[in-house]
Parts: C-alpha cells; sequence; structure tokens
C-alpha cells in the first residue's frame, strides 16, 4: 500500500507483531506506518520499541459491572425477564510512539522531532537535540516556528506531558514518580500540568478515575 499510512489492529498482540515486521522489513513506525492497537495492556505497549498507542477500553468498569449483577444474583435481586446488554465506550486512546508523527518537508526538522519524540523523557534539552541536525539552533528554531507554529523547547513539553497523561492512568505511580519518569520534577510538572491542562495531576487522574 502507498505510504504514509495508519493501521488499527484488533489486538496490542497482533500490533506488536506488526511492529516486528516492519522492523524486518525496514519501514519506519511512525513514519511509514502508525499503529494502533487496543487493550492497552501496559506491558506490551511500554516493552515495544516505539512504544505502542492503543486503545483504552476500560475493562475493569466491565468487572465491576458483572461483579455487580452477580451480587444481585446471589442475593436474588434480579428480576426474571432478561437483563438488556450492558454497552461500554472505550475511555480513549493512550497515545505513545507508533502513532507520534508529524509530517514535515525539511530533513533536519524531522530528525529533530524524532529525537525529542525518543528523548524528551530521559529528559533532553533544546541543545541536544540541536546537536542531532546539521544546522544552527537558530535556523532550527526558525524552521520549528515556521512549520509548526511552536519552539523546539514546546515540542519537548507536548512529548513530556502526552507521557504524563499516560502515567497518570497507571495506579501504582504516586505524582513525584510520575513527574521523575516524564522527565520534570515534582514542583514542574504541577506547574507546567496546571498551565496546559487547567487542572492539577491529581485533579485529572481522580476525573480520569470516575470516567
Amino acid at each position: 500500500m502507498p505510504k504514509p499510512l495508519g493501521v488499527l489492529t484488533t489486538d496490542d498482540y497482533a500490533a506488536r507483531d506488526l511492529l516486528a515486521v516492519c522492523a524486518d522489513a525496514g519501514i519506519a513506525v511512525p513514519d511509514d506506518i502508525t499503529i494502533l492497537g487496543i487493550n492497552n495492556d501496559e506491558l506490551y505497549c511500554e516493552t515495544s520499541f516505539p512504544t505502542l498507542s492503543s486503545v483504552d477500553c476500560g475493562f475493569e468498569r466491565l468487572g465491576f459491572a458483572a461483579a455487580e449483577l452477580l451480587h444481585q444474583s446471589m442475593n436474588g435481586q434480579l428480576p426474571k425477564k432478561p437483563i438488556p446488554a450492558i454497552h461500554f465506550a472505550p475511555r480513549g486512546i493512550v497515545p505513545r510512539a507508533s502513532t507520534e508523527v508529524l509530517a514535515v518537508d525539511d530533513s533536519d526538522l524531522a530528525e529533530a522531532l524524532r529525537y525529542i519524540r525518543e528523548h524528551a523523557c530521559d529528559p533532553c534539552n533544546v541543545k541536544q537535540v540541536v546537536s542531532e541536525t546539521s544546522i544552527s539552533r537558530r535556523k532550527l528554531e526558525k524552521k520549528c516556528l515556521a512549520q509548526l507554529g511552536t519552539t523546539l523547547h514546546d515540542q519537548i513539553i507536548t512529548v513530556r506531558l502526552k507521557k504524563v497523561r499516560t502515567l497518570l492512568l497507571r495506579n501504582d505511580l504516586d505524582i513525584d514518580e510520575v513527574a521523575q519518569l516524564s522527565g520534570f520534577s515534582t514542583t514542574q510538572l504541577n506547574r507546567v500540568f496546571k498551565k496546559e491542562v487547567g487542572q492539577t495531576p491529581s485533579d485529572w487522574r481522580q476525573l480520569r478515575a470516575k470516567s
């Protein structure tokens, strides 16, 4: 098929298999093909290379609903008529590197964005990004502003905040750990997240848990 293209797979396992096929065939992900899985299996998604974007189906909600029906059944509280099907909409897409692509014509800018995508949370800084290209910082910043309307620093922050959102969905990480894994200090994370999202990380996490 002509490239670039996007592929939605049946689940994360098929998506990871497709990542391996692309690697063997020399097909760049996400530059030539973006890949999206389903189920958001963190073990598969976070250990894939590149990390795998996936649809979060929120299966724990299904488990709680099933447990509630079982409880009602055991206590004779269910009506005798058939129970209608209960439908749950997916929570949304958890973006990771397999779909993180920006279409730019300039090779130096494309290389800079690729480096940011892969290293923003190490963390990295603008000087390190520029060192991966063959042009000066001033020229690279001008190209970034002209094609994307943002600075290189803004691009780094954007990637880090996407990582933060993904990490906040995990109940086993506290805010300090989320900050460390996404390249922020805790103070920076709270300030930047509140400025960009309008909520503190803790408040955002609580609202997502209720959805």
